[in-house]
């Protein structure tokens, strides 16, 4: 390319002289400063002077480049390179790849529900103890006040029966009477005795004789109102049977009867055995057999006695002994653990049905 110049360079080459008026001295120019201008030419030669070469035009490419942004390729697993301890080369890090990001919905659904679960432990574990362990506590504190007290009060109560049974006489009065006929006799009554003796119970039970038999169930009393026991009476008639320490063999509430029909008026005594003393209470029961002294039981002499006969008493085996006077026999017979003694046969098999055998 051809150099160009601007005009009136050579010009400032020289220093110009300004003239001066008449009379006047000539006016030397104020010093310029040089301009370099930089050219095409000038910008060659200094490439050439560098060691660059002459330049080179451009020239596209022909090849036309696609629009189309190229695919790209799946990532490839990458490998666990095991670092080589040399200073001179570069050590590769694997390259972990990221879990994929969730939705926020999905952040904020999980941490509800660790933020419910997380709730729910502090209240398991820490607040409902604290309830529980209070609770527990107090029930814990009367249960054992109500342990202390029930076991004093057995034990007072076992020291007061043992007392009774072994220093204190037997029971000579009850409060109430419970008659041990499942069928109701026919007549019934309460009579207190002035003196507790076999004439006054006999004066008691003394009737007029009836052209229909008739089945009375009687309780004595004392004076002061309590029902006397049989540990009190029977004795009175069967002395050498019933005694302080037999008496006990029995339940201290029985039944005392009355048979009357034309003929006369006979007595009788129902007992029941202590279940854990039945077999020495049947034991006992054989000594009516060996004296006379049951003969107290009838109200009017009963005549010559006969010997002692096995029978029965509807559908029970029985021990009896007959008198020279027609309608007196007396007989004992166990039912289970009820023992009846009667001074009459018929008065026996009303009993026994009474009784429900």
């Amino acid at each position: 390319m051809a150099d160009y110049q601007f005009p009136g360079q050579n010009q400032w080459s020289e220093k110009p002289v300004i003239g001066a008026g008449e009379g006047e001295s000539p006016l030397v120019p104020a010093p310029q400063n040089e301009i370099t201008m930089r050219t095409m030419a000038s910008d060659v030669a200094s490439m050439k002077e560098m060691g660059g070469g002459d330049p080179r035009p451009y020239v596209p490419s022909a090849t036309p480049i696609s629009q189309t942004p190229p695919t790209p390729k799946p990532p490839e697993p990458q490998t666990k390179v095991n670092p080589v301890i040399n200073p001179m080369q570069t050590t590769e890090i694997p390259v972990i790849p990221l879990p994929p990001q969730k939705s926020g919905s999905a952040f904020v659904i999980i941490a509800v529900i660790l933020i419910v679960l997380g709730l729910g432990a502090i209240g398991y574990f820490y607040v409902y103890p604290k309830f529980i362990s209070s609770e527990t506590v107090e029930v814990v504190e009367e249960q054992t006040t109500e342990e202390i007290t029930a076991p004093q009060e057995v034990i007072t109560e076992a020291t007061t029966t043992a007392t009774t049974t072994v220093e204190v006489p037997p029971i000579s009065g009850l409060g109430s009477h419970i008659s041990l006929f499942k069928t109701a006799a026919d007549f019934s009554s309460e009579t207190t005795l002035a003196v507790e003796t076999i004439a006054a119970i006999k004066d008691a039970w003394k009737g007029t004789t009836v052209e229909v038999p008739v089945f009375k169930e009687t309780v004595f009393k004392s004076t002061d109102g309590k029902i006397l026991g049989q540990s009190k009476l029977v004795p009175l008639f069967l002395p050498s049977f019933i005694t302080t320490s037999s008496s006990q063999l029995f339940e201290e509430d029985f039944t005392l009867f009355t048979y009357t029909d034309q003929k006369g008026v006979w007595p009788g005594i129902i007992l029941k055995a202590k279940t854990e003393t039945l077999e020495k209470a049947k034991e006992e029961a054989k000594k009516i057999e060996s004296n006379l002294e049951w003969r107290s039981l009838f109200i009017i002499d009963p005549g010559k006695e006969q010997t002692w006969k096995d029978g029965k008493v509807g559908n029970t085996a029985a021990r009896y002994i007959s008198f020279t006077t027609k309608g007196n026999a007396l007989s004992y017979t166990w039912f289970d653990n009820t023992l009846l003694i009667s001074t009459n046969y018929q008065g026996a098999q009303d009993a026994a049905k009474k009784l429900g055998f």
